[in-house]
């Protein structure tokens, strides 16, 4: 039912117009669509839109309400650009919070840093020391054979004390280890939620813009549709001939107008289905990001369970050994604890190759899961594909019916001798036609018309 190809504003300025035309065709038995053409700039084709009889009122209301749209227009326009600032002012707030919150998490994080070195330094000069002094007292004991029970117990207990040292750091650095991804972690949320903000205020630039765009389009649309009055009201009375030239014309474009409906309705159902597959792709890629991290996790607990397997194996021979030189000096009772603490390593290590067994296991069974809906995914892409394509190809056909539509338009206005509108068509049909050649060229289907 449309009878201008303008800009939205000046469309609906158009309504009374479009009334009056329905109206006089209604009566005359005339095709109410497909006989006029209009393009997007103030052309002379506009004057065969119109009838004398109905011109002189037309043009009042059409002036009066371009008037109307004009103040509601800039009305609209100052509303969305105050929402717009506030909406900025707020972002711009709560980007400064996430800041001072990175800030005070990388200020933890250096202090935590510092917190593990100097936790670690002092038991290692510690651990050194000792070490120091159980050489200096296995070399005593080669020398003085008449105190070797005795050096021997002290050997003993700075061992026990260098285990217990040993342990502490392990402990600590492993402790702080942890805080510490922790706050990497935070700190990788607070700085996606920053990211997020920025994308916002972006989004909020480019509506502002959008606003001022539609403002000084409608302005302008107002502006056209007053000239537009005067222009009809100058020409009306020539188209009388007009129409009965486009009434052949309008049988054609009718039918060309339902296949290009139709070819729109199939192109849209494609889309839709192309945009269905989408997300899906997009939740399956979601998932087997999900299920990398996983097998990322596990690979971190294997590696855990097989290094605190080597130190139990690399333990288990000093504790032997320690076992044996207690038994042979007699002293039964540190023998005795040895034998214990081997026997704890042992159960320790069974433990442990237990979990690294199920581990193992769970790998082998994700990484089969992700094999699965990693071939998903390449089907579902395929899919998406060949939907693309159908899509790509109602849309082609469309526009050749489009550009063979328009340059029949173009030939009737060549007939009445407007050449601005024929040359006006003459470049829509030659546009219709290159975006049918780049959609054909990119995805190298063949269709002739």
């Amino acid at each position: 039912m449309d009878l201008l190809y303008l800009p939205g504003m000046v469309q609906y300025s158009w309504k009374l117009m479009k009334y009056a035309l329905l109206k006089y065709y209604a009566c005359s038995k005339l095709p109410a669509r497909g006989h006029v053409y209009f393009c997007g700039t103030a052309t002379s084709y506009q004057k065969q839109v119109l009838m004398y009889p109905f011109l002189l009122p037309l043009v009042l209301d059409a002036a009066d309400t371009a008037k109307d749209r004009r103040k509601d227009s800039e009305d609209v326009v100052k509303i969305r650009t105050e929402e717009l600032l506030a909406n900025e002012v707020n972002i711009k707030v709560e980007k400064e919070k996430l800041m001072l919150e990175i800030q005070k998490v990388e200020d933890a994080k250096m202090e935590l840093s510092c917190r593990i070195k100097s936790s670690v330094h002092g038991e290692s000069k510690e651990k050194q020391r000792l070490e120091e002094e159980r050489h200096v007292l296995l070399q005593e004991l080669d020398a003085l054979l008449a105190a070797v029970r005795l050096k021997e117990t002290q050997i003993a207990e700075h061992d026990k004390k260098i285990g217990d040292l040993e342990k502490k750091i392990n402990n600590s650095v492993t402790g702080l280890e942890q805080e510490k991804v922790k706050m990497e972690a935070v700190l990788y949320e607070l700085a996606s939620d920053l990211d997020h903000l920025d994308r916002e205020s972006k989004s909020l630039d480019e509506r502002r813009k959008q606003v001022e765009a539609e403002g000084i389009c409608a302005q302008e649309a107002a502006q056209k549709l007053l000239e537009l009055s005067s222009i009809v009201k100058a020409e009306a009375e020539k188209l009388q001939d007009a129409i009965l030239v486009r009434k052949a014309a309008a049988k054609v474009a009718l039918s060309s107008k339902e296949k290009r409906l139709s070819l729109a309705t199939q192109e849209k159902q494609h889309v839709e289905d192309a945009n269905c597959f989408r997300d899906q792709t997009s939740s399956l890629r979601t998932s087997l990001q999900e299920l990398a991290s996983e097998k990322v996790k596990l690979q971190q607990e294997s590696l855990s369970a097989t290094q605190q397997i080597s130190s139990i194996e690399k333990r288990l021979p000093e504790v032997e050994a320690e076992k044996k030189l207690a038994a042979g000096s007699r002293n039964f009772k540190e023998a005795g604890r040895l034998a214990a603490e081997a026997k704890a390593l042992l159960s320790n290590k069974e433990r442990k190759v237990a979990e690294s067994r199920r581990v193992t296991k769970d790998l082998q069974v994700l990484e089969q899961e992700l094999e699965i809906r990693t071939k998903d995914l390449t089907d579902l892409e395929s899919q998406l594909r060949t939907k693309e394509k159908t899509a790509a190809k109602a849309r082609y056909e469309r526009l050749r019916l489009l550009a063979a539509a328009t340059r029949d338009e173009r030939d009737a206005a060549s007939e009445l001798e407007d050449f601005e509108e024929a040359k006006s068509l003459d470049v829509e049909a030659a546009a219709a036609d290159k975006e049918a050649d780049d959609i054909q060229n990119e995805f190298g289907f063949d269709v002739q018309y």
